[in-house]
């Protein structure tokens, strides 16, 4: 508690100095919401579905999603960077970065930053249309940020309305926890963007390499649409490797607004017998070691449209993950290897530059068979969004 206070009174001076000097910048928002979701499915403001308490085939919760603060102090070529998301559960570190730029095409950057990969995890939660982000990314990157440094080169185009970027990273692998392996774990990402009057559009490709270890002396691979285990030696370290690719497109007319974004991703996940998510600080955790093998694949695509220039807009998503794509649908019998479709429905009322209304149902499909049933796990999300900037 006295870590939260600490905290509190910090953020407090260094908005003070944001207010009072104009070298700093500063960014906040409260995003408050309620969640209905159907007794399999996830909130993200509060406890699990418990059977003893909550309706039989639902339960509600609400609290606060996001406290932010975020400040930048910029001078000359450097700039210094720190984010937290205050919450009634406590703090929570996401930005504690440096960054120095040299040269136009040539700059560094090194401490807790947002994991580059795709364009979907660096984008910002306040402008999120779909409220949340893709299945894909919160398995992949469950806490969207990392330690580590980057190095980013930028192409010398003569026409200004082309970008052309390279970011090459070297991060601890296990998000803002603290660097339990040896080795750091390598992305790299290739960005192009073209930017004009009314429209705009860019795609990238995403790569990413490292590591995680299992605490256990047996690894699982799928022969013929089955696990088969296998002796390995203790603490053997495996491959974790993604592959991505995405687009994005926005252009204004007489209609307004209209946006559509998407990403794909394939790759290798070493990850829990019950549990396809990325590890979080228990890499060496001998009760559930990562020792399950899975590859997948996962794909989303957001459109948004501005309805005839108004305050309100309307946003339609997809999605659809497969977190092993080497068992067939007949031959699964754990949820962790299932596939996913999901088809999500939302309208957004801006009411001014602060103060946005989201609203949002997800809808989610799995593959069903006579070991799983399709799960009761659709979500209704309603927020309302505080956002303030100096």
């Amino acid at each position: 508690m006295k870590r939260f206070y600490l905290t509190f009174l910090l953020c407090v001076l260094i908005s003070h100095l944001a207010y009072s000097q104009k070298d700093f910048k500063f960014i906040g928002y409260i995003q408050s919401q309620v969640e209905i979701a159907g007794k399999d499915g996830n909130t993200f403001t509060g406890s699990a579905y418990n059977p003893e308490v909550d309706n039989k085939n639902f339960y509600t919760r609400a609290g606060v999603r996001r406290g932010l603060l975020h400040f930048e102090f910029t001078k000359g070529k450097g700039k210094g960077v720190f984010e937290a998301n205050i919450r009634e559960k406590g703090f929570l570190p996401l930005l504690a970065y440096w960054e120095v730029s040299p040269y136009d095409w040539l700059s560094f950057r090194g401490g807790l930053m947002s994991v580059g990969y795709g364009h979907e995890i660096e984008y910002s939660s306040s402008n999120m249309e779909t409220m949340e982000r893709s299945l894909l990314a919160r398995n992949l990157f469950p806490l969207e940020h990392d330690f580590g440094f980057t190095t980013t080169l930028k192409a010398p185009l003569k026409d200004k309305r082309q970008s052309l970027s390279l970011y090459l990273s070297a991060m601890s692998g296990n998000s803002i926890y603290k660097i339990v392996g040896p080795y750091p774990n390598f992305l790299a990402h290739l960005k192009y963007d073209f930017k004009e009057k009314e429209t705009s559009w860019g795609v990238g490709l995403s790569y990413y390499e490292g590591r995680t270890n299992n605490a256990d002396s047996i690894w699982h691979t799928v022969e013929d649409n089955a696990w088969k285990e296998q002796e390995v030696e203790k603490n053997k370290l495996n491959a974790r490797r993604y592959l991505g690719a995405e687009f994005q497109y926005n252009t204004h007319t007489s209609w307004g607004r209209t946006s559509l974004r998407g990403e794909c991703s394939f790759g290798k996940q070493p990850s829990k017998k019950d549990n396809f998510s990325s590890q979080q600080d228990d890499s060496f955790n001998e009760e559930k070691p990562f020792s399950y093998d899975r590859k997948f694949f996962g794909a989303f695509v957001v459109y948004t449209q501005q309805i005839a220039r108004t305050p309100l807009s309307m946003v339609l998503k997809y999605q659809y993950i497969d977190q092993n794509t080497e068992i067939s649908n007949e031959k699964v019998t754990e949820k962790t290897d299932l596939a996913y479709n999901n088809i999500g429905i939302g309208l957004m009322y801006q009411f001014n530059e602060q103060i946005r209304l989201h609203c949002f149902y997800d809808i989610y499909k799995n593959k069903a068979n006579e070991c799983i049933k399709d799960l009761n796990d659709n979500v209704l999300m309603i927020r309302l969004q505080y956002k303030f900037v100096r």
